[in-house]
Formats: C-alpha cells, sequence, structure tokens
C-alpha cells in the first residue's frame, strides 16, 4: 500500500485462523489503521489483493464482511 512515493507496507502475509484475535503494534504512519480500512472493505488496497478463504476481498468484499468483527480502542495499554 503506497500513498505517493511513500511506501506504508509491502509484501505483508499473514493466516488468521478462525476465533482467533489480533492486534496491531507499531509507531505512527506504520500502516495499522490503513490496513483495517483494507481488511474492512472501507479501502482498497493500490496494488495488490487480500484473500479471505481463497476469495479476493477486492471482487467479494462480501466475503469479509461476513467472517470479520473489528474493535478499536485507544489508550487500551497503560504504561
Amino acid at each position: 500500500m503506497s500513498y505517493g512515493e511513500t511506501t506504508i507496507f509491502s509484501g505483508l502475509n499473514a493466516e488468521l485462523h478462525s476465533g482467533g484475535l489480533i492486534g496491531l503494534l507499531g509507531p505512527d504512519g506504520a500502516g495499522k489503521t490503513t490496513l483495517l480500512k483494507i481488511l474492512t472493505t472501507l479501502q482498497k488496497p493500490t496494488q495488490g489483493d487480500v484473500l479471505v478463504n481463497g476469495t479476493s476481498l477486492i471482487s467479494h468484499p462480501e466475503a469479509m464482511r461476513k467472517v470479520s468483527g473489528v474493535f478499536a480502542a485507544t489508550s487500551a495499554l497503560f504504561s
């Protein structure tokens, strides 16, 4: 994914299993929010594709909407 000349993330591969829970950690500008927007079909990637059970998220966004949920929280970790 890129914005102009800036690459936010590239070559991202992940395998998630049913019932699993993931967290995204990283500094500002690392692409966490962009990745969530892509996974929740709110934004299309500038290149590549996302496969959900072998189905293209770009061609069939409803595939992800049927099998996912997102809980976004701020200040969830305190130091």
